[in-house]
């Protein structure tokens, strides 16, 4: 082993902690300080002294006291709780002392006079015979005082370690060997690097050794060289390398890790080590039970425990050799971060507003890439530059010093963005860095200032090419995604834009970056959310079951993590308890449209100026010394609705908030209010908090700042482990929220009488749990609540946003479509007979895709004056009296060309009046054009199919080629028209939410309650052929004047496929002969049962080939049969069935 004195580069330190030191070297000794010749033997002898001291206190104690503070040490169970631990037995029969040599015992026997010193013989007394009572039938015999002044005799009259203490074969104590070698070398440095050299062999050896001969020879296993240099660290005299402290715990007897550990430190650390011990204990096979070992580590390979100061930078240290190097790296990174929180909170420092607490509280990999933004362009590796190398198709292995200088440059303008959030502008950023790989050094932009529109960004030609942004994008948008795409130019510009502020050339040049003419145009975003809204009888079952027993499944360790080992402030005993963090913030989402991301971070109150007394709804003032003047921040308040007597209410408050700055809810579930203080009792009793912090994810680094309303927060739901001050993780709540659904979904299907999934094939939910807000809301607002009611229990910004949150059936769309062609009809009626205003009405709604040469409002209005029956009525709009072949495009000055077809209105028609009122009908004309583009399909794969026959028999099908080629281009034009048609209902929609003058006009409110227009979303929705052509016969013979629409062959379409399925059924011959009129009917019938409350497409397809289950072929039996089916859920006898 090599000894060194030290130096900067042979030690860690920090100028923060300065004279702790870390060596973080595998093969060098670092001497602090020099102790002369005669220091060196005081503090050999004051180890021995020490030593001896600790094994007294420690055998001193009885077993049960050992056991419940640091668990058996290695021994079997069965032992006598009451008896000293210095006298625990071990071994076969006839059980012998484990510790202690018998010949000490004797002595010590002798002197308290419960022996005789000499034998019959007259020799001096060396063991005692059974026939005396056997030696342990003399100690056993001893009062409790008696068999403590043996242990008293042993310790304090002996002061030779090898003397007293037993060692198995495999190793020797070594204590005279030890006399010896510091007696021989009267130089210090000599002194040290021989002590060194012993301990490296007693470290480096095989254990293998079998006689104590071989024990003493070279490389053999002996303590005290070891035990000598561990002291000596203590004292401050040098630190050995963390590369052999892995081998430290072995050369202790396993039953004696309590002298280790209290050894290993001075006098004033050696109830953290007490306290680090026990913790240890309790959390066996988890990272809690590594925090012994990793203690032992730092307390090898630095001196951070010899004063009584806290050094978390050299903690830290010691952290990233053990996540790079140590074994076990993950588990002994997780235990050395509970040595850094028990070592906090004994030297009373606030580690939450320390600089260093992420990387011991989150579990921040310090030795690895990731934890600085764009740290790819600075460590590069094969993980995180996966996306670089796509986009490249070559694998990157270094970065050039251009474009890290650029992740240096965008790392400080970002916080210039002044957001909440980094994560899209970070992903928008690293998609520029990765186009900035693509140029060389000379082309590519030094800093923003430099970026040049046609070299950097666009070129203007239509078509980018790779070598711009706009095309690099392009190019490799399956690697960003659309969302990428579509946001990166207006971000970058934003960007640019405050760094040309800051560096003073706002002024001197215009931006490169133009979101108008470099991004391509977005699909409009939906009115509605997509996330479901879940039945409130479902949402009873699972909350009751959640709640069950104090949250039974939680408690039962099958979904998560949720007991945890804790350690009292001031106790040395560990225990484990139920932590019911993730269960309760799943709970209060349950009964409260709340965010997920807000119940997380709730404020538990506990630092308040005043707390709430739930019981006598009243406020108490905080007895805590911690309590802060004029804080109010606590989850639970308050609230007065009133002013007479019983007018105080319990509710909630929101402390962070997606859009406001503070979020209330007026009420609270009554079960609730216990539970949130039984919580803020566990963190106050546990894990309690010196400050509080900003409510953000540290997993998310620099990427997520805290803006000014963000407020300081003790989190109600912090976790009593690694993560420390920090709540749940989002995904540790999502994990446990699958679990739950699991659970209840049997309890649910039983409930009902038939399956309601809440999981999918893959095990994921249906409803997340942000559905629980749409549920919330939809409640609301079928409950006639007031709007801004709604709102503010949402949390809304808007009235607007709110309805987003209403989710809308299938069966509500449709009926609100037929209660609006009601009211429809009557103006369209009014028009139709030439009354005055009628067709004013309308043409001032028109709504047009084609702006420039359109029927404008007067142009309309001349017509009408000036012909005599010009109106044709359509589902979809009024054509105002033009012909369709000269619909179309403008040709000349005065001449225009016709539509691709005859009624081929969606193309740009220039004739065609719509708007709002026909919504219903241009939706029902976008769903024929799909219906007549899906048969051209099948016709062009029948057509296909002849073309394989007839060339399988050389025979000729040029004319089969024309007709695919006509097919082609007929499907072509009608997916023009559904483009065209999808973008007037956009504008339809969109005119519907505009908050201005004549509103209530347009959207048609019906009488009483019922939704309008404004209430229905349209979206695209995928579904089989068969349901499409159902649902436009259905929606046909309601609107009357949508018939003329529906395409050709749908109803043989339909028909078809429906006697398909009574065919694969076995049910032809139940229809067979009843007449075409009649089978008609059935057929019709039958559509109804199937697709009247929408179908998968895989459902249908496995009725069409399969036939329908035995359930669904009772029901179809009765419709053939011409009796109504039962209802969908229930038999003819009024029990339960299946649903299809």
């Amino acid at each position: 082993m090599r000894l060194e004195f030290r130096n900067e580069r042979n030690v860690h330190f920090a100028d923060a902690e300065p004279g702790v030191y870390a060596n973080l070297s595998d093969d060098t000794v670092v001497v602090i300080r020099m102790p002369d010749h005669l220091e060196l033997l005081r503090l050999w002898g004051e180890f021995q002294r020490h030593a001896m001291g600790l094994l007294g206190e420690l055998w001193s104690m009885t077993n049960g006291e050992i056991t419940d503070r640091w668990g058996n040490l290695g021994f079997a169970d069965g032992f006598d709780p009451d008896e000293l631990f210095g006298f625990r037995k071990g071994g076969r029969n006839p059980p012998r002392l484990a510790f202690l040599k018998e010949q000490v015992v004797v002595d010590a026997l002798v002197e308290i006079g419960a022996a005789v010193e000499r034998t019959v013989q007259g020799q001096k007394r060396q063991r005692l015979r059974k026939v005396q009572g056997g030696l342990s039938g003399i100690l056993e015999a001893l009062s409790r005082e008696g068999q403590l002044a043996v242990i008293r005799s042993v310790t304090k009259k002996q002061n030779d370690l090898e003397w007293v203490l037993k060692t198995d074969q495999r190793a020797l104590l070594g204590t005279r060997m030890m006399d010896d070698l510091l007696g021989s070398h009267a130089a210090p440095a000599e002194a040290l690097g021989a002590l060194a050299n012993a301990a490296e062999a007693s470290l480096l050896a095989t254990a293998g050794q079998k006689t104590v001969e071989e024990v003493g020879a070279k490389n053999g296993i002996v303590y005290a060289p070891v035990w000598f240099s561990h002291y000596l660290v203590a004292r401050g005299v040098w630190v050995w390398p963390i590369g052999v402290a892995r081998y430290l715990r072995a050369r202790y007897p396993k039953n004696l890790i309590p002298f280790c550990l209290m050894l290993s430190v001075p006098s004033h650390n050696r109830s953290l080590a007490e306290q680090i011990l026990s913790l240890s204990a309790a959390g066996r096979g988890t990272s809690n039970g590594c925090a012994a070992t990793a203690f032992l580590y730092t307390t090898f390979a630095s001196n951070a425990w010899c004063e009584p100061k806290f050094a978390p930078t050299c903690l830290a240290a010691m952290k990233g050799w053990m996540q790079t190097y140590g074994s076990s790296n993950a588990l002994m990174s997780g235990g050395i971060n509970r040595v850094y929180q028990l070592a906090a909170t004994h030297f009373n420092i606030d580690f939450a507003a320390t600089p260093t607490h992420p990387i011991f509280t989150v579990g921040l990999r310090i030795a690895k890439s990731g934890v600085d933004l764009f740290n790819w362009c600075v460590n590069p590796s094969h993980r995180n530059t996966e996306k670089a190398a796509a986009c490249l198709k070559a694998e990157v292995t270094s970065i050039p010093e251009h474009v890290r200088d650029w992740a240096f440059y965008l790392r400080d303008a970002l916080p210039l963005l002044g957001v909440e959030s980094l994560s899209n502008p970070v992903t928008v950023c690293n998609a520029w860095l990765i186009y900035l790989l693509t140029l060389s050094e000379t082309m590519a932009p030094r800093d923003m200032s430099e970026v040049v529109r046609t070299l950097h960004v666009n070129d203007g030609s239509g078509n980018p090419p790779p070598s711009t942004f706009v095309g690099f994008l392009s190019k490799n948008r399956e690697f960003f995604g659309e969302s990428v795409h579509g946001r990166a130019i207006s971000q970058l510009a934003n960007l640019w834009n405050r760094i040309a502020i800051r560096d003073g050339f706002s002024g001197l040049r215009s931006c490169p970056f133009d979101a108008k003419m470099d991004t391509e145009k977005a699909e409009p975003r939906g009115t509605r959310t997509n996330r479901p809204a879940m039945d409130l009888a479902v949402l009873s079952i699972i909350a009751t079951e959640h709640r069950r027993d104090g949250y039974a499944l939680a408690r039962s360790r099958k979904a998560g993590k949720h007991y945890y080992t804790v350690l009292e402030e001031g106790a040395t005993k560990a225990k484990t308890v139920f932590w019911p963090a993730v269960p309760l913030i799943v709970d209060i989402i349950l009964h409260s449209p709340a965010r997920l991301s807000s119940v997380r971070w709730l404020d538990s109150g506990e630092r308040d100026e005043f707390v709430v007394d739930i019981d006598g709804l009243r406020e108490l003032p905080n007895t805590s010394p911690d309590a802060t003047l004029e804080r109010k921040e606590g989850f639970l308040r308050l609230y007065k609705l009133g002013h007479g007597e019983g007018q105080t209410a319990l509710g909630m408050f929101f402390n962070t908030d997606k859009i406001l700055r503070e979020h209330e809810i007026e009420f609270i579930a009554p079960h609730l209010p216990a539970a949130v203080q039984e919580m803020v009792e566990l963190q106050r009793r546990y894990n309690p908090m010196r400050s509080p912090i900003i409510p953000k994810d540290p997993e998310m680094g620099m990427e997520r700042l805290a803006l000014g309303r963000k407020r300081a927060t003790y989190p109600l739901f912090r976790l009593p482990d690694a993560r420390r001050v920090y709540p749940p993780s989002s995904s540790s709540v999502m994990f446990y929220w699958r679990a739950l659904l699991k659970h209840c979904q049997p309890l649910v299907d039983t409930h009902l009488g038939y399956h309601y999934p809440l999981l999918d094939e893959n095990g994921l939910a249906h409803f997340d749990m942000h559905s629980m807000r749409v549920t919330a809301a939809t409640a609301m607002f079928d409950a006639d609540e007031e709007d801004h009611t709604i709102q503010k229990a949402l949390g809304h910004a808007t009235v607007g946003m709110s309805m987003r949150y209403r989710a809308i059936s299938s069966k509500q769309v449709h009926d609100a479509m037929v209660r609006l062609m009601a009211a429809r009809k009557e103006v369209v009626e009014r028009a139709a007979r030439n009354e005055p205003g009628a067709l004013a009405e309308l043409a001032a709604e028109a709504v047009h895709v084609r702006e420039d040469d359109s029927i404008g409002a007067d142009r309309v209005m001349q017509y009408a004056g000036s012909q005599i029956g010009f109106l044709d009525f359509f589902a979809h709009g009024v054509c105002v009296g033009g012909s369709c072949e000269t619909g179309g495009k403008r040709l000349s000055a005065k001449k225009y060309g016709p539509v691709w077809r005859h009624r081929a209105c969606g193309a740009g028609c220039r004739f065609r009046l719509s708007g709002p009122r026909f919504l219903s009908g241009l939706v029902f004309r976008y769903n024929a054009l799909s219906m007549e583009y899906q048969i051209s399909s099948n016709r062009d794969r029948e057509v296909n199919r002849q073309i394989r026959e007839l060339e399988d028999e050389d025979k000729p099908v040029a004319h089969l080629r024309s007709v695919t080629r006509k097919n082609v281009e007929f499907r072509a034009a009608i997916l023009a028209e559904m483009q065209a048609e999808s973008e007037l209902i956009a504008k339809c929609v969109a005119m519907l939410q505009e908050p201005r003058e004549g509103i209530d006009a347009r959207t048609l409110v019906l009488a009483g309650t019922e939704a309008s227009l404004a209430d229905i979303e349209i979206r695209l929705e995928e579904m089989h052929e068969l349901e499409l052509a159902h649902r436009l016969l259905s929606e046909a013979k309601i609107v009357t004047a949508a018939a003329v629409d529906v395409p050709p062959g749908t109803a043989e379409l339909l028909s078809g496929g429906l006697r398909k399925i009574v065919d694969a059924s076995g049910m032809r011959g139940m229809i067979a002969g009843s007449g075409l009129e009649k089978e008609a009917e059935l057929l019709d019938l039958l559509g109804e049962f199937l697709f009247s409350q929408g179908a998968d497409i895989e459902q249908v397809e496995k009725l069409l080939v399969e036939g329908a289950s035995q359930d669904d072929l009772r029901q179809i039996g009765q419709i053939l049969e011409g009796r109504q089916p039962a209802a969908k859920g229930e038999s003819d006898d009024g029990s339960e069935g299946s649903v299809f």
